[in-house]
């Protein structure tokens, strides 16, 4: 990831001095995101014990932060691109992880007792975005990608009982957890120059939709658990944002 990341910047950087008008932006985001997180089915706390869990939790809908500092290269030629290299820190409370929990499936052949659990998930996120923008219209697209690390937090893993079930919660739940995995994004925006000043200043409006894969996370283990195994979440996600910033 090092290698891609330096590419991106060394062929950013290449355009400095070669007639360029440069400006620096400071970017504040606030948006909601949507997302419908699963989980890995089979876990065995224990040796010669399987769990089942089965996730069913409908698309979720949680705020989404944001702030970003952003260098544009700005080409003076009839080929109206605007380049730009961002490094941006986003938060987003991606929701929960619920559903059906049943214990020891791999001992009884049609188990019966079942438990409902319930997993928080949150992400803490840096990204390095390049981003190109045609600046041909009062409305200016733009498209964009970034890479970098995203920390992934698995919380308050709960159980509780379903009526008429003899199954119990239990008394060592998994842990809560934090992992750091590789994340990437990708986008694209409008944006509007509502106010522009001398020196190049100007405060601009934007929104975005934009798509984040965060990597992995999972829960800690209980602590009578046996086995090294986890429950592991895929966290993807989908974000609409709007945006102000201002150029100086």
């Amino acid at each position: 990831m090092k290698t891609r990341i330096k590419i991106v910047v060394l062929t950013l950087i290449s355009f400095v001095g070669s007639g360029f008008a440069n400006s620096t932006n400071l970017n504040f985001i606030l948006g909601s995101s949507f997302s419908q997180l699963s989980n890995k089915q089979y876990v065995s706390p224990a040796i010669g014990l399987v769990n089942s869990y089965n996730s069913n939790e409908p698309t979720q809908y949680r705020p989404f932060y944001g702030i970003g500092v952003e260098y544009n290269f700005d080409h003076p030629t009839t080929v109206p691109i605007t380049l730009g290299l961002g490094l941006s820190i986003y938060s987003v409370n991606l929701g929960n992880i619920s559903g059906i929990e049943t214990p020891g499936i791999n001992i009884l052949p049609t188990p019966i007792d079942k438990l409902r659990y319930k997993i928080q998930a949150k992400s803490s996120i840096i990204l390095l975005e390049p981003k190109v923008i045609y600046t041909a219209f009062l409305v200016e697209p733009y498209i964009f990608g970034g890479l970098g690390y995203a920390r992934n937090k698995l919380s308050n893993f709960t159980e509780s009982t379903i009526p008429g079930s003899l199954a119990t919660p239990s008394a060592s739940p998994y842990s809560n957890n934090v992992k750091t995995s590789f994340a990437f994004d990708a986008g694209l925006g409008l944006q509007y120059f509502f106010r522009e000043c001398e020196n190049n200043r100007a405060v601009v409006f934007y929104m975005e939709y934009r798509y984040f894969d965060l990597g992995k996370s999972k829960l800690g283990r209980g602590s009578t658990q046996t086995t090294n195994e986890h429950i592991i979440v895929n966290n993807t996600t989908n974000v609409v944002d709007f945006g102000i910033t201002y150029r100086f």
